[in-house]
């Protein structure tokens, strides 16, 4: 039976992972995580095949860099990135960690236990672009690359009245 371990910060998707792996019949949890960081040292405690890792979860560590941790140490951990957030960011650098899979929660069309099950077989799932999201009048695929950063910027609130030169870095979050 192929053991998991689930790394996600929200109750209710937490849950239903837990109760998807436990109903399978054919995985096993080893442990239910809302850290990232506590990830890696259940890895070193438990033989791991499969991680379910959510991006963004409690505490300080992202969880696309603690995956990248766990295929350094542990290269035949197989990884899934998960995400309900639509970040194209998010995929290039799940790949570049090492992750086999990405799926997104609210919008894959195939299951995660189909991602999983194909993971699991040998094969690397990933979406061929970020799902389309609205943002008021506009859809996401109607944004250049510069609107796209510009609309982040005020999201964390940058303030635009800094010097030009400064505008190509806006702060860290």
């Amino acid at each position: 039976m192929t053991s998991v371990l689930i790394v996600e910060d929200q109750r209710m998707p937490r849950e239903n992972m837990e109760h998807l792996v436990e109903d399978s019949g054919r995985y096993r949890r080893v442990a239910s995580l809302s850290t990232a960081e506590m990830a890696l040292a259940q890895c070193a405690r438990h033989s791991v095949d499969l991680v379910l890792m959510d991006v963004c979860t409690k505490g300080s560590r992202d969880g696309i860099d603690v995956a990248a941790e766990i295929k350094a140490r542990y290269p035949e951990t197989k990884v899934i990135i998960i995400t309900s957030m639509v970040e194209e960011s998010y995929l290039k650098r799940a790949k570049a960690a090492g992750a086999e899979s990405f799926w997104y929660k609210d919008v894959s069309p195939e299951s995660l236990l189909e991602v999983m099950d194909r993971t699991m077989a040998g094969e690397s799932l990933y979406p061929d672009r970020t799902p389309e999201t609205r943002l008021g009048q506009v859809s996401s695929t109607q944004l250049t690359p510069g609107r796209s950063r510009c609309c982040g910027w005020c999201v964390r609130g940058w303030n635009m009245r800094r010097s030009p030169q400064s505008w190509a870095s806006p702060p860290a979050p």
